[in-house]
């Protein structure tokens, strides 16, 4: 296969995009799992650019889940500031 690549060739690159995803909190991991599975079946046919064009979209959709994590960690932190300080007021 010209400029191919077996899927065994990246089988280590995209196990660690796979940890990387179940590794975060909450249940993305599930969410992504029939794209992960599909993108496995086709990266065994597609050529290399294409192989690495879903490790980085696959890597995008990891950042795009931490991005969201993170935004909901701190709305949650303001949220749990302005209840302190309502209770301190309340308090006073």
């Amino acid at each position: 296969m010209l400029h191919g690549v077996a899927f065994s060739q990246i089988q280590s690159r995209y196990e660690k995009v796979l940890d990387k995803l179940k590794a975060t909190k909450g249940n993305h991991a599930s969410l992504f799992k029939p794209l992960v599975t599909s993108l496995t079946q086709l990266a065994t046919k597609l050529n290399y650019e294409n192989v690495m064009n879903i490790l980085k979209l696959l890597s995008d959709i990891r950042a795009s889940i931490v991005a969201a994590q993170t935004e909901a960690r701190q709305s949650e932190e303001a949220a749990q500031a302005e209840w302190e300080a309502a209770l301190k007021i309340l308090e006073a």
